[in-house]
Order: structure tokens, then C-alpha cells, then sequence
């Protein structure tokens, strides 16, 4: 069998199905989010010859728009991503711990926001999130959950993005 095939195994084994579906769908609108902010060509940025999502310049330009108690989901989700944001790896001697990121109380809303959904894609992709209690009523699926309610909120505030975003496949 290949390594591969022996992973994605052992994840299904591991994971419960509804758990699965979360990770693959935060992973498909965080995917397609970036490439819609890279092609509005406002919202990119170039990097070492590369193009790049220009984040702080999203949400630069909706931060005078975005009310975060719009509805009574969005204000559960805002809530629940700043009160309970993502941990981050760090590296303690020969052991890699899960820790808080460091956050600048002071910062917009809409920027802290910004980095725990930047920081859940980055757990799930290089972070150790296949290791350890995943249980899709607790705590990683719902800060999955709560991310894509905040980019669904995002993408209704800037038409240029949503209609990139939402443009056919193919």
C-alpha cells in the first residue's frame, strides 16, 4: 500500500466522517478565498517574484464595513475566534507544544480575526493537527466552523472578492 494510501486510511479510521467534511470544506473556502484576494489584483501582493494574498489590505478595506453582531452567528462566531483563538506550535528544547500566539490587544478586531483563520489553515496544513483528540463537536471543528461563518461575512463585503470567489469551476 502506498504512504499515502496508508494515511488516509488511519484518517478515516481516526476521524469521524462529519469531522472529515470540516476539514475539507475549511480547506476548500480558505483555498479559494486566497486565489479570489490574489486575482482582484487589489488584494495581491508580490513576494520574492511570486504573487501572494494581500490579507492586511482585505481587511484594511472592510474593517469600516464589518459589524461583527450583523447576526447573532456571526457575533457567536467573532466571540468564540477571540476569546478561544487557535494555538500555535512553537518549539520548547526537543519538544513542539501548542502555546498561544502572541496577540496585540490593541490590534482591530478584524485583524486578530484575520490571524486565527490564517492560523487554523496553517495548523491543519503544517501544524500537527492529525495528532491528538479531534472530535467534530469540540473545540478544532468549532473553530473551523467559526472561520468560515467570518469569510462568508467577509466575502458579502467586498463584491470584487465575492465575485471571484463564486466564479465557475474550471
Amino acid at each position: 500500500m502506498k504512504p499515502s494510501q496508508a494515511f488516509l486510511r488511519d484518517l478515516h479510521a481516526h476521524f469521524h466522517p462529519q469531522g472529515i467534511e470540516i476539514i475539507s470544506h475549511f480547506f476548500m473556502v480558505f483555498s479559494r478565498f486566497e486565489e479570489a484576494l490574489k486575482a482582484s489584483m487589489a488584494y495581491a501582493t508580490p513576494h520574492d517574484g511570486r504573487v501572494g494574498p494581500d490579507w492586511d489590505a482585505f481587511v484594511n478595506a472592510i474593517q469600516p464595513q464589518f459589524n461583527p453582531t450583523r447576526t447573532p452567528e456571526l457575533s457567536r462566531a467573532v466571540t468564540y475566534l477571540l476569546d478561544n483563538p487557535p494555538l500555535v506550535q512553537h518549539r520548547i528544547g526537543n519538544a513542539i507544544v501548542w502555546q498561544p500566539r502572541t496577540v496585540n490587544p490593541a490590534a482591530p478586531e478584524v485583524h486578530r480575526l484575520k490571524d486565527s483563520i490564517r492560523d487554523l489553515r496553517n495548523n491543519l496544513f503544517h501544524g500537527g493537527k492529525f495528532y491528538g483528540d479531534f472530535d467534530p463537536v469540540q473545540r478544532n471543528a468549532t473553530l473551523l466552523q467559526n472561520g468560515m461563518v467570518v469569510l462568508d461575512e467577509w466575502l458579502l463585503l467586498n463584491t470584487l472578492v465575492r465575485d471571484l470567489f463564486l466564479r465557475p469551476l474550471g
